[in-house]
């Protein structure tokens, strides 16, 4: 039979050896269902099974009590997320009504990585070869990063996409942003000694993902493995085996009473809960979304990126069906002028441009540019059926508003395509009047648990069906009061409130024991108080790069909102902003330049106006991605707010 090596001052302290094992992920992540509109939801969490290798060696610096071990290590990291989604409504063929249009989201990849392992294995008793090993490991996805995000027709069932499918490809192909993982791990292993020199090695261990994987959007994995591997043991001299003493142990006769089984009823987990109403303000809102017309290219490509299609059927398209947001209006831009354009016999000029250097030969750059143009001209041709004799191709070398070429960011804007149109009802603001928006203190939900044993809890917010907001506590719970604190986006609370009118919203809790599960239901109380004004909103007034006048077209659009939104008694409020580049103190002055000028405009249609704040903000709140070529367009703005009381 194999006896547990001994250790002591004489043992091996050398050891190198092979391993292979099993990999169980728990993924997360905040992806968006859908990237032209993240308003619709993201991904929440999924589990999926991978492998592992590694080539490991060790170094005992004192032999049976402590050892250090380095290991790199294959780790492949696939992840599986699904979801559902129902932003906008479409007509039902079946009952000529206008219901959800459900959606499944499926999220799908692997992250392969090649990781440096180093940690620490303690033996707490120097003659039984069992080892807490603690760990850190860093790495880089240097084998795969491919992924899929697909979507399915729920319901109803007779609608289908664009194409005439029920299901389709939305992204595939390489995670760009997959970036460098740092991760934490403790495990036990026990070593079963084959012979002096030799020793199989088994271990099972919880990995803790420290930072996201990607850069550009929160996505983790907690990862349990289990793990064998093969060890060879030198440097040290051989010491010698004890024999085992068999010990003798005489049988004893005990007369035993059978007793019966009494199994005792299980314990309530939770025995009080309690959330807070939750107050907030409803504000009547008529917004105006103006429309950038700049799309933009990677180097050396023509090819149009997939957050700028459609992944709405053009029948059941409806530019007032879409998230009051700004950077998903842009998204979806495509889709309202070619929805305009198909409505109308107007034609439109499509320009392409290139940064200028991306190619050597000009000549090559102009056919680049066309090319950039003749994408967008065949999606509006293949998805919108506009004609092509409708669609306008040109093409330059650089745009004429260029941005400065003294940036490294400069390259990404100019790479882009300009709309124009002489007709401008194609693109003209979309607006969205009269609808509610709802604001409350992110703090405002908090309950309150009152526990009688150790769980571990998770909790969502539930309406109709549909969960929002899950959150999985990882540590179990051993306080007997509980107080958790319920943040949720205000945006989508708001969405939930719209829907079910406040009066079906649920807060959902899970409670898990060593012998038994809870779910408790507690429907919220939420108050609402509408507010005493109305709010006008002009949402962006776009410049170009390093600009403080605005363009005859943003002119008008800042004159016409003047006319119909500011009263006699309302109350004006102008924000100027810019983008990162450039100096802090000179984005200052060029943001409140900006906000003057706006002034300028609004005085001189209406001169009595009454002005509570012109302010410029420069880069400091930046509200828009600034890695992207147009989050620092739309970061290029002013954003004009009119407070209008309501007459009773």
């Amino acid at each position: 039979m194999t006896l547990p090596k001994l250790s002591g001052a004489d043992e091996n302290i050398y050891y190198i050896g092979i391993s292979a094992g099993s990999n169980y992920i728990y993924n997360t992540t905040e992806k968006p269902y859908i990237k032209s509109d993240p308003m619709c939801g993201e991904f929440d969490s999924g589990t999926a099974q991978g492998i592992s290798g590694a080539l490991k060696v060790g170094f005992r610096l004192l032999p049976g009590v402590i050892s250090f071990e380095g290991r790199i290590m294959y780790d492949n990291r696939p992840f599986s997320m699904t979801g559902s989604s129902d932003c906008f409504e479409v007509l039902d063929p079946v009952s000529n009504e206008y219901v959800p249009f459900v959606r499944n989201h499926y999220y799908d990849g692997t992250l392969d990585y090649v990781i440096i392992d180093v940690g620490v294995n303690i033996y707490p008793i120097r003659a039984i070869p069992v080892a807490l090993r603690l760990s850190f490991d860093a790495g880089n996805p240097l084998v795969k990063t491919d992924f899929t995000l697909r979507e399915s027709v729920a319901s109803p069932s007779g609608v289908n996409f664009a194409d005439g499918s029920q299901s389709r490809m939305n992204e595939t192909g390489e995670l760009k942003t997959a970036s460098s993982s740092l991760g934490a791990g403790a495990a036990l292993m026990y070593n079963m000694y084959l012979s002096e020199d030799w020793s199989v090695d088994f271990e099972l261990g919880y990995r803790y993902g420290i930072n996201s994987a990607l850069s550009d959007i929160e996505q983790k994995s907690d990862i349990v493995r289990a793990i064998a591997s093969i060890s060879y043991h030198f440097g040290g001299t051989k010491p010698e085996l004890p024999k085992r003493v068999e010990p003798v142990i005489e049988p004893i006769q005990v007369d035993v009473e059978p007793i019966a089984e009494i199994i005792p009823p299980k314990e309530k987990i939770i025995l009080n809960v309690s959330a807070n109403p939750i107050n907030v303000k409803e504000t009547i809102v008529t917004q105006t979304f103006p429309i950038l017309p700049y799309y933009f290219f990677d180097e050396n490509s023509s090819k149009l990126d997939m957050k700028y299609m459609s992944y709405i059927p053009t029948d059941f398209f409806d530019e007032q069906y879409l998230n009051k947001e700004t950077m998903t209006i842009y998204y979806n831009s495509l889709d309202i002028i070619g929805n305009r354009l198909s409505k109308s016999d107007a034609k439109i000029r499509i320009v392409g441009y290139t940064d200028g250097k991306e190619i050597a030969s000009k000549v090559e750059r102009k056919s680049l540019a066309e090319s950039r143009a003749k994408s967008i001209a065949d999606y509006f041709s293949s998805h919108w059926n506009i004609p092509r004799e409708r669609l306008l191709i040109e093409s330059g070398d650089i745009p004429s508003n260029y941005t400065n070429f003294e940036y490294t960011e400069a390259a990404s804007e100019n790479r882009r395509v300009e709309l124009f149109s002489q007709n401008p009802e194609i693109l003209a603001p979309v607006l969205h009047s009269q609808f509610s928006e709802y604001n409350y203190n992110a703090e405002d939900l908090h309950f309150i648990l009152e526990l009688n044993r150790n769980t571990k809890l998770s909790y969502q917010i539930e309406t109709s069906g549909r969960n929002y907001f899950s959150n999985k506590l990882q540590n179990e719970i051993n306080s007997p009061n509980y107080k958790a604190n319920y943040n949720m986006k205000s945006d989508i609370f708001g969405e939930l409130i719209t829907k079910s009118k406040s009066n079906n919203i649920n807060l959902v809790i899970s409670a898990e024991s060593s012998d038994t599960t809870e779910k408790h239901v507690i429907p919220l109380n939420i108050n609402i108080e509408t507010e005493q004004y109305e709010i006008g909103r002009l949402n962006l007034i776009v410049f170009d790069f390093d600009k403080a006048t605005m363009s005859t077209p943003n002119r008008n659009l800042v004159a016409d909102f003047a006319k119909y939104a500011i009263k006699p008694n309302s109350e004006i409020f102008i924000t100027g902003t810019t983008d990162m580049l450039g100096g802090q103190e000179y984005n200052m002055l060029l943001s409140q330049r900006r906000a003057d000028n706006t002034q300028q405009i609004i005085s001189t249609v209406l001169p009595n106006s009454n002005f509570i704040n012109v302010v410029g903000i420069g880069s400091d709140k930046p509200k828009y991605d600034n890695n992207l070529p147009e989050g620092r367009f739309y970061n290029r703005t002013v954003l004009i707010e009119v407070k209008t009381p309501i007459d009773k």
